[in-house]
């Protein structure tokens, strides 16, 4: 990834960054998932923060987002990964 990474998305579980790496995976979008799970002080700063952060490189962002925002609004109405 030569590109400036740019964050997409506040993924809200480690559930939700399995779905969208998936997809992504699938579709060739590189992208790096960091979570923000500190063992030392228990996730008491995943409300705040969110569980991690989605990035992409800045010339793929519009393709990933295209990507993820149909699976997590499906996810969202409770419609499960396969819509």
């Amino acid at each position: 990834m030569e590109d400036d990474l740019t964050r997409v998305k506040v993924l809200s579980s480690r559930f939700e960054a399995d779905l969208v790496k998936d997809a992504l995976e699938k579709e060739g979008v590189p992208h790096l998932v960091l979570g923000h799970e500190e063992t030392a002080y228990n996730g008491i700063f995943i409300p705040q923060k969110g569980w991690g952060a989605l990035l992409v490189p800045e010339t793929m962002k519009e393709k990933a987002l295209a990507i993820i925002e149909p699976l997590l609004e499906s996810l969202a109405r409770g419609e499960g990964a396969n819509g």
